[in-house]
């Protein structure tokens, strides 16, 4: 048997990502901020372009990055930045 749960903040309701959020202290909404900059501080060296963050894809097990730039070359290494924790 399940129970449908239904979060509320400030006398009114809220998705579960912002109820998770305050409890957190915005950490999702701060590690997202971090890894897109991280992400679009990659520079093609042979373009001289940087890489974009075009989307970001959240779910409640995680998110995603949907990343642009100019050559594949660069859309890799900005994957690979990702794949990396944030420096403190």
């Amino acid at each position: 048997m399940s129970t449908a749960v239904t979060y509320g903040r400030e006398g009114r309701a809220a998705t579960s990502d912002e109820f998770f959020d305050v409890i957190a202290g915005g950490g999702r909404q701060l590690a997202i901020q971090q890894m897109t900059a991280k992400i679009e501080s990659v520079i093609c060296t042979q373009h001289g372009e940087g890489a974009v963050v075009t989307e970001v894809d959240q779910s409640p097990e995680g998110f995603g990055f949907t990343i642009s730039g100019c050559c594949d070359e660069l859309i890799d290494r900005a994957h690979s930045a990702a794949a990396y924790p944030v420096d403190p």
